[in-house]
């Protein structure tokens, strides 16, 4: 009597070659999971190539049993993959970026959902939900989509979807923003009405290297080297829980060398002094932080304290309101005007790529083609009119 043909158990995998193209097929099938029928599969030219895609395919559906087990609910799993991907592998302002997004715009709205039966219908609706709040603008509604984007795709990642529905989904186009460039006149008035104060070297620091807001704050005394006449971007402050924080510098492109000019110095000098006296002032309640621009006990500087600090001088200067960032801008213009080459303008400005340096220098460039077109168009107004 012949022996009846043992049925294969879930995970143990088969090959097949496959009659429409020839090619050699390895498939896993890890059973019902969350209702749904899993098998998870790949392809090689040769049985030996589909076979060697087994054991990789085998550990996904082991995978996808042992955490759907648990995880059951979009609530579920972005709690899971805060605690295990997000948590471990972002800088803490992201984790409180992202952890915001969940917890505010996404679970309150899909959370309850199965995750193997989420659809691009729930996700467009609860991006329509987002976009409809009072004082939710486009650029917020794209980062809710992107945070989605991004646990979705790990969800996919990880074997416990078959497809990211959140791809699928549209949102309203976020306008390109123009930050307007302080100019060389309005940077003098700015220079002169915060001469007395604290932070003057800190201005000047913004305007002449480009330095972003969290890396001025971040700066050390020891990042000034006098001898050799260079600073040394290589931290930032940034918030994480409404509190300020010192933390690396992200990318090896923001970590840079620049050198120390005169008027630069003067400044830190001056900036030196200052504090001096205010650590004297501050006697034991004075905590050393090695920072130049810190708070008025050595602790570091709250950014959204000096938010309100850079637009009372821009009214006290009778410039329009502005974000700092602007600074930036106008250091980017400086070097357009000066014709320096925009490798080391990338390098200065501490971008990771060339095509980030090159958008600011095409801002700059067309401010300045308009700049040159009124001038054009004031010497016409004033031309005489004669007769042909």
């Amino acid at each position: 009597m012949p022996t009846k043909a043992r049925r294969r158990g879930h995970s143990e995998g088969s090959i097949y070659q496959r009659e429409s193209d020839g090619r050699w097929v390895a498939t896993v099938d890890a059973g019902y999971v969350d209702g749904k029928r899993r098998r998870f599969t790949a392809y090689g030219e040769t049985r030996r190539e589909a076979t060697g895609r087994l054991p990789e395919l085998k550990r996904r559906a082991k995978l996808a049993q042992q955490e759907t087990a648990t995880v059951k609910t979009v609530a579920d799993f972005l709690t899971y993959w805060m605690n295990t991907s997000v948590k471990r592998n972002r800088a803490p302002k992201t984790v409180e970026s992202y952890q915001g997004v969940v917890d505010n715009h996404i679970i309150p709205v899909i959370g309850g959902k199965r995750l193997a039966t989420i659809e691009r219908a729930d996700i467009q609706r609860m991006l329509d939900v987002v976009a409809a709040k009072e004082k939710i603008g486009p650029r917020s509604v794209e980062n809710v989509r992107d945070v989605t984007l991004n646990a979705f795709n790990d969800a996919l990642e990880w074997s416990m979807i078959d497809d990211n529905p959140a791809k699928y989904t549209t949102i309203a186009r976020v306008p390109d923003s123009e930050r307007g460039a302080i100019t060389v006149e309005e940077a003098r008035r700015l220079f002169d009405q915060v001469k007395d104060d604290r932070f003057e070297a800190l201005y000047i620091l913004a305007a002449t290297y480009g330095l972003r807001r969290g890396e001025l704050l971040g700066l050390r005394w020891d990042d000034v080297d006098t001898e050799a006449n260079i600073i040394r971007i290589r931290q930032q402050v940034i918030v994480v829980n409404n509190a300020p924080l010192v933390t690396p510098l992200k990318t090896k492109g923001s970590k840079r060398d620049l050198p120390l000019l005169g008027d630069v110095a003067a400044a830190l000098d001056r900036r030196r002094e200052r504090q001096d006296d205010e650590r004297l002032l501050a006697a034991d309640r004075w905590r050393e932080h090695g920072l130049i621009f810190s708070s008025a006990v050595g602790t570091p500087y709250q950014p959204a304290n000096f938010h309100k600090r850079w637009h009372a001088h821009l009214k006290r200067a009778g410039l329009d309101a502005v974000p700092f960032h602007s600074l930036r801008h106008t250091a980017a213009s400086f070097l357009v005007a000066l014709n320096v080459h925009p490798r080391i303008a990338m390098e200065m400005l501490g971008h990771t790529n060339i095509q980030t340096t090159m958008q600011v220098y095409s801002h700059a460039q067309s401010d300045d083609m308009r700049k040159a077109m009124e001038s054009v168009e004031h010497v016409l107004r004033q031309a005489p009119v004669t007769d042909s």
